[in-house]
């Protein structure tokens, strides 16, 4: 109470000194001011009543003090969702333009499966001519008419498989000139690289179907993700500091998006090594990429 009747004193006081200079002013004003001088002279501060504030307005002061902190911890916590809110949506902003950017056409898509399928079907013919090899074995000794019987049908087997290895490498060819699309000098400079024989392959046609299977399974993640990011985003906004939950599940989504592309990504660049190991190995899709370079990759697959 001490304290606060010494305030009040000062306050009296610089109140005093306020109407001083008021006085200055209104003696140049005139006989008015002059009396109006003269009686406020005749007042000095030791004359001045101090009356004390109430207990009452003294606890609504401090009411109001209270408040005021608390409307302040609560603008400051608010701005910090908004800034936490604006990284959130920029950062899922930002993952769904990437898949739009890195999104794989159609025709890279359809090339692919036209290879995968052919590899999947030369895979399994393979299988039935060793399969019926080991059989005209068995029979071969006891059953010479049906041993032979079957060596035919191993032929005309084998010369389907070698016209599908033929279909293959085509297709193998028009995913290599349309994956270097729009890099031609890059592409020559490769091609340049491969030697005239054939040499041990360092992967196999199978592998390659095998990351072809894996980007696929990757896409569709790709896409239920971007769809349900796009979604939510465009019901948020960063003022919304009552929706934490929303704002948690679009972080869960924006990472798990960014997770797939960057998968995608890898397999990309492994798929790219892939074709050119292939390449490398085969002299005959080496010559078919020669003429896809110079005839266009927009060839008909046979």
């Amino acid at each position: 109470m001490t304290k606060q009747m010494e305030r009040l004193e000062e306050q009296v006081t610089r109140r005093f000194r306020e109407l001083e200079r008021d006085v200055k002013w209104l003696k140049s004003q005139g006989e008015a001011a002059k009396n109006a001088e003269a009686s406020m002279l005749q007042t000095s501060p030791d004359e001045v009543q101090v009356i004390p504030r109430p207990a009452k307005d003294l606890a609504l002061t401090k009411e109001r003090g209270t408040q005021s902190v608390g409307e302040l911890v609560n603008s400051t916590k608010s701005a910090n969702q908004r800034h936490r809110n604006k990284i959130i949506l920029d950062a899922a902003t930002e993952a769904v333009r990437e898949d739009t950017k890195v999104h794989s056409d159609y025709v890279h898509k359809r090339l692919m499966k036209d290879n995968s399928r052919l590899s999947d079907q030369i895979k399994l013919n393979e299988i039935a001519i060793e399969d019926s090899l080991d059989y005209v074995k068995t029979i071969a000794a006891t059953n010479e008419a049906e041993a032979i019987e079957h060596m035919y049908q191993i032929e005309e087997l084998r010369v389907s498989v070698n016209k599908k290895k033929q279909r293959r490498d085509t297709a193998l060819a028009a995913v290599i000139a349309e994956k270097w699309r729009g890099k031609q000098e890059e592409l020559d400079h490769l091609v340049r690289q491969v030697a005239c024989a054939d040499s041990p392959p360092l992967t196999s046609h199978e592998l390659l179907t095998m990351v072809s299977s894996k980007l696929g399974q990757n896409g569709e993640v790709v896409q239920i993700l971007h769809s349900k990011l796009k979604n939510r985003i465009s019901c948020l906004h960063v003022d919304d500091t009552n929706k934490d939950t929303q704002f948690i599940e679009v972080q869960e989504l924006s990472s798990g998006l960014a997770a797939a592309l960057s998968e995608r990504s890898a397999l990309e660049d492994q798929e790219r090594v892939v074709c050119l190991e292939l390449m490398r190995s085969s002299h005959s899709i080496y010559k078919l990429v020669l003429a896809k370079r110079i005839c266009g990759y927009h060839d008909t697959l046979q």
